[in-house]
């Protein structure tokens, strides 16, 4: 099994290549493009099956670089996850630095550029796609890295609802999103209200 597995990863890096090149030549269709972004989602997928062999001890590492040359590329799908996984890097990072036993300078210096590089990332990418617009809400509903702005991170999440006609879902996207109080909920439809009369 992981002999195929090694194979698919050779095969893709092939194609990969050979498109990556054409598009680097001024040669690529958008057709071309939207092929190369195809075959970074389907190494990003390999190497997420491979994380913990021992053949592929950086497959975390290589999975993450298929976001990233996705998302270069303005794949919002590729932008989403891979701020996703940023995200929880950082507050993950966070965490341990707020438990003292494993408080440690390091550590302290990359939890910031992390949270700005999820915010950016998931801010181009939420113009297309609903699913980064709410995960970017919650960066600003409890405050992950900037100052905490209850209404703008609502409201964005409400946005998402609002383009995915999501309404019945609204309880089980809160509990989804860690907003599963009474404050948060009456919030939010104070958010729908606004956003029906503007409508």
């Amino acid at each position: 099994m992981c002999f195929f597995k090694q194979y698919r990863v050779k095969q893709l890096t092939k194609k990969i290549l050979k498109l990556k090149m054409a598009r680097l030549d001024n040669a690529a269709s958008a057709h071309a493009i939207q092929k190369e972004i195809k075959f970074y989602h389907k190494l990003y997928h390999l190497y997420q099956k491979l994380e913990g062999h021992k053949a592929f001890p950086f497959a975390r590492e290589q999975s993450l670089m298929m976001l990233r040359f996705a998302s270069q590329l303005d794949d919002a799908k590729a932008q989403y996850f891979l701020g996703q996984a940023l995200l929880e890097e950082a507050k993950w990072r966070d965490q341990l630095e707020k438990n003292q036993v494993f408080s440690h300078v390091e550590n302290k210096q990359l939890i910031q550029p992390l949270y700005d590089t999820a915010r950016t990332i998931l801010t181009k990418a939420a113009v297309r796609q609903s699913l980064a617009k709410r995960l970017l809400g919650t960066i600003y509903v409890f405050g992950f890295g900037v100052a905490a702005n209850q209404d703008k991170g609502l409201a964005l999440i409400m946005e998402s609802i609002v383009e995915e006609k999501s309404w019945k879902k609204m309880p089980r996207i809160l509990k989804s999103l860690g907003l599963d109080k009474p404050e948060f909920y009456t919030a939010l439809l104070k958010q729908k209200d606004l956003s029906l009369e503007q409508g």
